[in-house]
This record gives structure tokens, C-alpha cells and sequence, in this order.
């Protein structure tokens, strides 16, 4: 439904009651004798002072940089005129105190131009050292206690004086409108240094006390109330990918990205949105939001949106410099079956509804927003929609304009901490000017250069277009995207229709002597024993009254027996459901009374019921038949198998496997892996999981021969390494645990493998990174591939080289799909992800299952048809993005993502960072607890040395991770729980009780400064802090009570600990012995803890 239409008379009753409330507010009262004195900082002011500690993420000062180039400047001119700005204006004078107030210098020293002589240079080390000086004044973060903090410099480039002047204003105490003046003031000084300018009594200090009074009054408690109970239920910024968290140090790089729309095209565009009651704005604003949404996979998100804040209480409030600003956090939330007109008209409606309360700063609303959520990185706010300040009457219009006298503009940059991308506009002459300033180097390669060449794209659509404003989805996949994901799904390969039994009957015709199967114990069986063993049981089935489509249940131990019963099946058409011997009875019965076998294949006693037949087969080889049967005809529709996975409802769901699907995936495997009758497989994955398909059909397909690992010693590396040295196994196929229980067995023995061991595939779940790795270093031409796809795709549907990860890549790719398949990345609405945004994964292709064997309700709801295409897809519930190379990252399984007090995020990030440390052998990170607003993240972990300590853990994660992704609880572990298909249970740990390490349990505080910590915290917190144990974090920290905390101890013991103590340190007792360290650190002859406290 269409948000409400804000009309022109809805829109002139807002503004009316906006400048009644005006009216009714504490007048500014002027006090220039006290112009010098003290006073707070604005919550704007006070956030960029907090940002520059080089302990946050995306930490540095808030700045605007511009560099010109210029042939003829005046240098002597400039500098008088810079300094004549700088003594009109208290803001250009001001620092900031101790105590974390502000104050006007009554004097400054003058300030010069530094010039830096690069005329004999090349132009080749003259182009290095611009680069260089611009990157280093783009990164420098002055010391607000002392001035000055912005400058003026020039590197000169040649004899005649030209050359670049470089202009770094720190403008952590200036917004958008003061920028305007000093431009348009320094600009009026050059020209004419005598200049007369309009002077004022009034100060940007008179304003912030009126604003402190107004803060304290009932209409600003009232606008406060209502954004606390707003602030419950706004989602979080847009999760776009990101390819690595900044740390500490600020050093990350601004970079912009720019385009305009001309006259003709913004006449357009603002008819078009006039035409249908929307402004300007608005309508750039849900272009970006758009854009933000496709990249983010979601309609519901929050913009940090900037606004210009000079409330008119006195005539030349516009004159003064000063950091007016504030901002609001703009919920976003679209349908999807809205067209772009009605997602716009929803945002207008609410940025005007959130302007009726603006009196409530933007920092104000993220720290009650933060609180809610426990945490104030959970809190953070990175993506930023600007409106430029209007121009006004007499402006020199913009900053080309404005600066022109200074030159040619090389570069221009902007920068606000804790920003990842600021979105800008603003209307110059004809021309509408819009840009992104951007933390490119936050993002993966390319990224944010898509989304703005597609952000652009749509502007100039909605300028020209009228469809594009009834559009659903006004965005496509951008045109070289398109391109390269349709070439890495044309996989279009000739797939002969043979059988599974058809290609071994072939073999056992022509070769009918060669070896297809061996036991541990050196047993062998010919293709032709085989095939009169598989003849054999196919005689009993037929007595049993099985015919063509019915199912038969095989419950076998590993050996002969499994792939001779698997072919007598196929002989009379039948599906087979392969069983797991380790099940238990019940879950057997549940099995068996879905599929409704007529007859069960078993090497046991079993009772299935009356209307189930049993054959019994024997350990050995019984020759009943003389005769082999020809193999069906091929039917590309018909069951192969039905192999039964566990459902998301615990009842246990039936994949029926077609013939068409297993013929592709076993032809395309035969040509990828160079299969020839040479080869040999060893089977050790269980005859229930989909990949033992490969085991069977793979070497009898091709004339080779599988070897049967003892079922007594299921899973025993030392048995397997023996087989494989013993009769000469050519592939491994299992899920990668198993292989490295083998590469552990291999190492710990000093054993290399056999030069002929030439290919592994690993599949089904997460391959370690450094597996690859382990392998070859056993046998050097060794070839590691993964393979992968879920059950409903038949066998396997995708497939890469291991040995190839792009080090941007935390995990091997997940690849490419195989022959005749295909993968689509899509979104809720389910249009293609853009690369690098995850999204689901659903595939489609010949490999893709017919469905849930007799659950049609279950088929229709994970095997959907494309809305557009009418292409058949299977939802697989996999989460993975597209890389530009045209490989699938594998993200993990929908339900392992994490959120955490609303912050979105991914184990694997996490997982990662504990791997790398010393004494890891592995992590798995999962959200614990059973309640959304009790989850925490718990990692649990294997040791391959000496275990670091918890509190270990936690500082190494907090020198790599943001806080919200730093776990709560870490929980040593020998063995993980697994599930039937050998993956760890993750649901199981998520539930477990978590055990507290020895010693960590907090009692009362017992040094003077455990009590000092508790007394500190318990102050500014204003919440009860009686243990050791007391979590900042869960207290209801955040970063301005943490700064306050870190002011107090410099206070006390005359040191400032650095901001990443608290994260680090989270507890009462873990930060006084951090304190301590520092302490001891930092003094020559450390005081006693008595004496530092006075």
C-alpha cells in the first residue's frame, strides 16, 4: 500500500508549526565579554572528538581537503587574507579543553603558507611526492587541544611560480554553511584585502547555551519520548558487503566518485517529481536508497541523514561560523511491489514526520538507538545521504566558482569518521552536481563503482523516463554483470542418455574379467561376477513383486553387496533408498514408512512390516544367477534413487534423483576428472549421502574399480591410508573432515602418499583452507577439487579447484557450476544479487531434482518457478554472492547468520580471525541462546597447542574484529557434534550450557583497583557494578560513557588508557588488571596502586 501523499498544504502546516515552536523558544541572548570562556561542545562536536581516537574502527578527524593547480596565485595575497578569515571568525580560533569543553583563543599566532620546492624534480618524482603529500595531509588528525588545525601549503612545480596549493581544513567545529562563508570571505580578501565585512555581537558560543537551556525544557522531552519509542524499532543500516573492517589508526582513504545532471535533465527531473508532490530530494534520496537496497538484499535498512540546523533565533545566525549540524536516522522500509513513485512518496511521508522532532541531534537518537541494541559499534551508522546548503542571495555560487581565483580543482575529497559512504548533492548554476565520497578500499574491488554508475544511471532514467517511476525495479543487473553471468552459466555440454547400468553392463560385456570391486581383505569381484550377483538379486525382487517405479530400501554394510544390489534396482527400474546401518531403529521405520518400499535388501534381521519383503544377501557372493538382463531403456525421467536428508521440521525429506540428473553429473565428472579404467576409488562416504553415488557410479562407469574400506573400522585413517597404499586408489571422494583425518594420520606416521593417489574431491561442507596445502605436500601433483551442490542437485552440480583462492577470498570458492547447470544468486524478490552481495542461491538445470518423493507441499515451496524467466529453480537456502571472475563465494546456510542486537554478520568472519591465532586448530562461532534479545556470539574451539586463555582470545579478536563481532564466551572443545552427513550440528552448540573458565567467575572486587573500576563505572553507568564480572558492554556502555570513564582515569591517575581497553577488557576485573599493565608500562618506578589513587 502507498505511503499517505504529503500535499503542498500539509507540507506549509509542518512548516507553520515549525516556526510557531520557533517563536516559543529561549531567545539567543549575545555575550561577547564572555566569547572566551568555556562551553560545551555540540553532540556533533563532541562525536567527531571521540572519532578521532585511533582505537575506533574507521577512526581520524572529520575533514575537507582541496588541492588546486595553479599558475599565477599570489601567495603573500592568500596568506593575508587567510589570516584576516581566521581573526573574524571565534570558530577558526577554537580548541578544545581538557575537560572535554571548547573555548575561542583570543589571539593566534599568524599562519603561513609552507612551501615545498619540488622545480627540479622529474615529473616523474614530482607526481610520487604530490601523491605522497596529499595521501599523508589526507590522513594526518590534528590535536584539538592545541591550534592551529587547518592549513594552507604549496609545492611548487616549475620556475614561473606554477605549481599545486593544498588546502586541509579540519572542520570538526564548521558545517556546510560555514564552509560557504569562509569561501566566499577568502575570495572577497584576495580580491580587495581592505574589505569591509558586516560585524556581529552574537556567537556561535550564545547559541549553544540557548541550546543547552532548550534541551532542558518540556518540548524537547517530548520530541525525545517520541524518537526513544521510535528508535525500538528501526533496522539497521544496510548490510552491504564488506570485504575487510577497518581497524585502528585511521588510515583509510577517502576516495570520490562524481557526475551531474545538465539544465535540460534537471528541468526534467524536478517536473517529474513535482508532478507527482515529491521534492528534489526526496526523489535523489530514494534513487540512492534503491541502490543501497539492491546491493544490500533488503527494503528495510536506515540512512544517517545530515541536516543543516541553524535555528533562526537571531538575525545573523546565518553569518557565523560553527558547527550548527545535527542529523536523522531515516527509516527505509520498501515493498517490493511498490513501484519506485510510491517507495519515494513513503520516504518523503517520513522525513517529514521525523522533522516535526528535529530538535532531538542525530547523536542523541544513535545513542538511544545503540543502547537498545547493547552496544554503540552496534549503533553505528555509516551510510550517509548530504544535502548541500542551499545557496543564498549574493552567493558566488559553487566551489568552483567560489575558489576559482585559486586555480584549477585536482582533487577534492571529504572525510567524516565512522563514515562509509556520504552521498552528496547540490544544484550549481544550471546543473545538479552530485557525488559519493567513499571508504572504497572498505568494500570489495569494484563495488562502490557499480553502485554509483548505477545510482547516476537512474537519475538520468527518472530525468527522461516515466516508466521508470511506475517500475517495481527500477534497477538492473548492471550491462557488464549481465554479461559475465551469462557466460558462466552457458554450460551447455552434449550428455549421452546412458544409465548408470547401461555404462557398467557395457564393461561387463567387453571386460567382463576386470576387477570392479575389492574388500579389505583383498577380495575381488569381476564385472561380470558382479553382474550376475546384481542379476541375482534382481530375480529375488521380481519374486518379491517388485516392478518398474516401485522403490527398494537397501540397509548394507559397506562391500559388494551395496553396489550389486544398487544395480539389480536399475535391471527393473526401481528407486533405490539407500539407508544409514548407524541409524537408529525408529528413524529407519520413519524412512521406510514414507518411501513405502516393496522389498528391503538387508545383511541383518530386520522386521519393516508385513507389506515389506526382506532379502537377506549373504557375506559372500552366492552365483545364483546365469543369466545377466539388458539394462532399460533409458528414461531420463525416471527415479534413480530417493536418498532422504533431514527436513527443518525433523522429519526426514525424500530427494528423488533422476536419471537425467545423475547421467549429466556422472558424464561431466568422467571428462572433469580424466576417469579411465585405471582408476580405483576408495568408498568411504556412507551409502546414504549423495556423494557415495559418485563412489559406485563413478569407477564402474568407466571400467575402473572401488575399493571397500572394512565397515568394523568405519572411520579409521589408518585403515584408509593402508587400503590406499595396499591396492593403489587412485580418488578420494568424501566431505572434508574425513580427508583430514587422513592428512592428520599421513603426518603424524611421516607417510607420503602414492604418486598414483592423484585426485581428491571434497564436498558437503566448509574446506579448510590449508587442507590443499597439507596434501600436496604428500604427493606433489596431487589435484584437490571441490565439489559441491546439495542433495536436490544431484550428485554434485558445481565444482572448483581448490589450489585456487584469490587472497581476497577468506574461504576456497565455492566455483562453477558443471555442465548443463546453472546458478542464480538472487534477492527476496528474487531478481539477480550484483556481484559481491550475497544473496540465496537457488540453481536450476537438468541436475535439479523432480522433488520431495510424495510431498508435493514441500516440492512447490523449495522448487519455485521464476517469475520472469518461468525457469525451474531450486531454493537451496545456501547464502553465497557472485565474484567478478564469475565464481560463487560460499557465505554459509541462511540460518547460520548471525544478529546480534541487530548487527548482521556472518561466522565465517569471525571464525577466521580465531584460526589465525597461535594454539587454534579451529573455531565454529554460532548466536547463542534461544531468545533473539539474549543471543550472544559463543565461539567454540579446538586447541593444536597450548590454549590461549579467554581473555587472550578476546584481545586478538578485538585487534581484528569490530566490537559487535567479538565473542562473548569462548568454550574449549575436543570434538564437535555432528550430524548424519558429518557436518558439525551448529544448532547443538547454539544450545549447549556454556562452561565458565576456572577462575573467571567474579566475586567482589578485592584490590584498590578492581574497587576503584567498579566505583568508576558505577558512577558514570549510574547502574549497580558489585562483581568482578560486570560486563561493560552489558551495563549499557557505550563510547561516550566509555570516554568519560578514560577522562576520569586521566583525572585520577594522570594516564589516558587507550579506547580499545574497553572492548579488550570488557569485565571490572579484566580492565583493572589491564590498568595495571599500563600502569607499570608507563612509569619508571611505578607507584603503588594505594599511591596512584591518592
Amino acid at each position: 500500500m502507498n505511503a499517505p501523499h504529503l500535499t503542498r498544504s500539509s507540507r506549509d502546516s509542518i512548516a507553520e508549526r515549525l516556526a510557531a515552536r520557533r517563536d516559543r523558544r529561549s531567545p539567543v541572548v549575545a555575550d561577547p565579554a564572555a566569547r572566551h570562556e568555556p562551553f560545551p561542545l555540540s553532540d556533533m562536536q563532541y562525536a567527531y572528538w571521540v572519532g578521532r581516537d585511533n582505537a575506533l574502527e574507521d577512526a581520524g578527524a572529520i575533514q575537507f581537503y582541496l588541492e588546486f593547480r595553479t599558475g599565477d596565485l599570489d601567495l603573500a595575497k592568500l596568506e593575508a587574507a587567510w589570516n584576516r578569515l581566521i581573526e573574524r571568525h571565534d570558530m577558526l580560533r577554537a580548541v578544545v579543553t581538557d575537560d572535554g569543553k571548547q573555548r575561542v583563543l583570543a589571539t593566534v599566532p599568524r599562519q603561513t603558507i609552507a612551501m615545498e620546492d619540488l622545480s627540479r624534480a622529474t615529473e616523474v618524482e614530482q607526481d610520487r611526492l604530490l601523491e605522497e603529500k596529499r595521501n599523508r595531509l589526507q590522513k594526518e588528525s590534528a590535536d584539538l587541544t592545541s591550534w592551529p588545525h587547518s592549513h594552507l601549503s604549496f609545492t611548487k612545480l616549475a620556475a614561473d611560480g606554477v605549481g599545486h596549493l593544498h588546502m586541509k581544513l579540519d572542520i570538526w567545529c564548521t558545517d556546510g554553511r560555514s564552509i560557504q562563508i569562509m569561501f566566499d570571505e577568502l575570495a572577497a580578501f584576495y580580491e580587495d584585502p581592505d574589505r569591509a565585512m558586516p560585524e556581529t555581537d552574537l556567537s556561535f558560543r550564545d547559541y549553544m547555551l540557548a541550546v543547552e537551556r532548550f534541551e532542558n525544557g518540556p518540548e524537547w522531552q517530548k520530541s525525545f519520548g517520541w524518537w526513544q519509542e521510535r528508535l525500538r524499532h528501526l533496522p539497521p543500516p544496510p548490510p552491504l558487503p564488506i570485504r575487510r573492517i577497518s581497524r585502528a589508526g585511521g588510515l583509510q582513504t577517502f576516495v570520490r566518485l562524481d557526475d551531474r545532471l545538465d539544465a535540460d535533465q534537471i528541468r526534467s527531473l524536478r517536473a517529474h517529481a513535482s508532478g507527482r508532490g515529491l521534492t528534489l530530494a526526496c526523489v535523489v534520496l530514494a534513487a540512492y536508497a534503491e541502490v543501497l537496497g539492491r546491493w544490500s538484499g533488503t527494503n528495510d535498512f536506515t540512512v544517517n541523514v545530515p541536516r543543516f540546523n541553524r535555528l533562526d533565533w537571531h538575525k545573523d545566525i546565518d553569518q557565523i561560523i560553527g558547527e550548527f549540524a545535527s542529523f536523522s536516522l531515516l527509516e527505509v522500509r520498501g515493498d517490493g511491489g511498490q513501484s519506485f513513485e510510491g517507495r519515494a512518496r513513503a520516504i518523503q511521508q517520513q522525513m517529514w514526520q521525523d522533522l516535526e522532532h528535529q530538535s532531538v541531534s542525530g547523536v542523541r537518537q544513535l545513542r538511544e538507538y545503540a543502547r537498545h541494541r547493547g552496544g554503540m559499534e552496534a549503533g553505528a551508522m555509516p551510510i550517509v545521504f548530504t544535502t548541500l546548503p542551499e545557496r543564498r542571495p549574493g552567493d558566488s555560487g559553487d566551489i568552483t566558482h567560489r575558489l576559482g581565483f585559486l586555480g584549477e580543482i585536482v582533487q577534492l575529497v571529504s572525510r567524516t569518521p565512522q563514515v562509509w559512504i556520504d552521498c552528496q548533492y547540490g544544484e550549481y548554476g544550471d546543473a545538479l552536481m552530485f557525488n559519493w565520497d567513499v571508504i572504497e578500499s572498505l568494500f570489495p574491488p569494484g563495488l562502490v563503482r557499480s553502485m554509483f554508475e548505477s545510482f547516476s544511471s537512474l537519475l538520468k532514467r527518472l530525468a527522461t523516463d516515466s516508466d521508470t517511476w511506475s517500475s517495481p525495479a527500477p534497477l538492473e543487473l548492471p550491462a557488464e554483470q549481465l554479461t559475465r553471468r551469462t557466460a558462466v552459466n552457458a554450460t551447455v555440454f552434449a550428455s549421452e542418455e546412458k544409465t548408470p547400468l547401461s555404462r557398467f553392463l557395457g564393461h561387463a560385456a567387453r571386460t567382463p574379467d576386470a576387477v570392479a570391486v575389492v574388500d579389505a581383505a583383498g577380495a575381488e569381484l569381476t564385472y561380470g561376477g558382479l553382474a550376475l550377483e546384481a542379476a541375482g538379486i534382481a530375480a529375488q525382487l521380481t519374486a518379491a513383486g517388485a516392478k518398474a517405479g516401485d522403490r527398494v530400501a537397501i540397509l548394507l554394510a559397506k562391500g559388494w553387496r551395496q553396489p550389486a544390489a544398487i544395480m539389480a534396482t536399475q535391471m527393473l527400474g526401481c528407486a533405490y533408498v539407500p539407508l544409514d546401518p548407524a541409524n537408529p531403529a525408529e528413524r529407519v521405520a520413519r524412512i521406510l514408512s514414507i518411501a513405502k518400499p516393496v522389498a528391503l535388501i538387508a545383511d541383518r534381521d530386520v522386521a519393516p512390516g508385513d507389506e515389506i519383503a526382506v532379502i537377506g544377501l549373504a557375506e559372500k557372493p552366492a552365483g545364483l544367477a546365469r543369466a545377466i538382463p539388458a539394462a532399460p531403456a533409458f528414461d531420463g525421467d525416471a527415479i534413480l534413487s530417493i536418498i532422504f536428508t533431514s527436513g527443518t521440521t525433523g522429519q526426514p525429506k525424500g530427494v528423488m534423483i533422476s536419471m537425467r540428473g545423475i547421467a549429466n553429473a556422472l558424464q561431466f565428472s568422467e571428462r572433469h576428472f580424466d576417469l579411465s579404467s585405471r582408476d580405483r576409488f576408495i568408498a568411504i562416504t556412507g551409502l546414504h549421502h549423495d556423494m557415495a553415488m559418485f563412489d559406485i557410479f563413478g569407477p564402474l562407469g568407466v571400467g575402473g574399480a572401488v575399493v571397500f574400506p572394512d565397515a568394523r573400522r568405519d572411520v579409521d585413517p589408518g585403515h584408509w591410508l593402508d587400503l590406499i597404499h595396499r591396492y593403489g586408489v587412485t580418488l578420494w571422494n568424501s566431505v572434508p573432515r574425513f580427508m583430514e583425518l587422513l592428512a592428520t594420520e599421513a603426518e603424524r606416521q611421516s607417510m607420503r602418499l602414492p604418486e598414483g593417489f592423484r585426485q581428491v574431491i571434497l564436498g558437503g561442507d566448509w574446506l579448510p583452507v590449508d587442507l590443499p596445502a597439507r596434501l600436496r605436500a604428500f604427493q606433489p601433483t596431487i589435484r584437490v577439487t571441490s565439489a559441491g551442490g546439495p542433495t536436490e542437485t544431484t550428485l554434485w552440480n558445481i565444482t572448483h579447484d581448490a589450489f585456487d583462492r584469490p587472497e581476497d577470498c577468506p574461504s576456497i570458492p565455492y566455483g562453477k557450476p558443471i555442465g548443463n547447470s546453472h546458478y542464480h544468486i538472487l534477492d527476496e524478490a528474487l531478481r539477480d544479487c550484483p556481484e559481491w552481495m550475497p544473496g540465496e542461491m537457488y540453481c536450476s538445470g537438468v541436475c535439479v531434482s523432480p522433488g520431495y518423493f510424495d510431498d508435493p507441499v514441500l516440492t512447490a515451496e523449495k522448487f519455485v518457478i521464476h517469475p520472469t524467466t518461468g525457469e525451474r529453480l531450486y531454493r537451496t537456502g545456501d547464502r553465497g554472492c557472485y565474484r567478478p571472475d564469475g565464481s560463487i563465494e560460499f557465505l554459509g546456510r541462511s540460518d547460520f547468520q548471525l544478529n546480534i542486537g541487530g548487527y548482521r554478520a556472518d561466522a565465517l568472519e569471525i571464525e577466521a580471525a580465531i584460526n589465525a591465532c597461535p594454539g587454534i586448530q579451529d573455531a565454529v562461532v554460532v548466536s547463542h541462546g534461544d531468545k533473539e534479545s539474549a543471543a550472544k556470539i559463543v565461539a567454540f574451539y579446538r586447541t593444536n597447542g597450548v590454549p590461549p586463555s579467554e581473555m587472550e582470545l578476546r584481545a586478538w579478536c578485538g585487534k581484528r574484529l569490530p566490537p559487535p563481532l567479538v565473542p562473548r564466551a569462548f568454550q574449549l572443545v575436543d570434538l564437535y557434534p555432528l550430524n548424519a552427513n558429518g557436518k558439525v550440528d551448529r544448532r547443538v552448540l547454539g544450545t549447549v550450557d556454556l562452561q565458565v573458565e576456572p577462575g573467571a567467575a567474579g566475586g567482589v572486587p578485592q584490590t584498590p583497583l578492581e574497587s576503584f573500576v567498579a566505583a568508576l563505572w558505577q558512577e558514570v553507568l549510574q547502574q549497580p557494578v558489585a562483581t568482578t564480572d560486570a560486563n561493560y558492554f552489558e551495563l549499557g556502555g557505550d563510547s561516550l560513557n566509555a570516554m568519560r570513564i578514560l577522562l576520569k582515569i586521566e583525572e585520577t591517575l594522570g594516564l589516558r588508557p587507550p579506547l580499545a581497553l574497553v572492548f579488550t577488557h570488557a569485565t571490572v576485573g579484566e580492565f583493572a588488571a589491564g590498568l595495571l599493565e599500563l600502569i607499570a608500562a608507563r612509569t619508571a618506578t611505578p607507584p603503588t596502586i594505594e599511591e596512584s589513587l591518592g
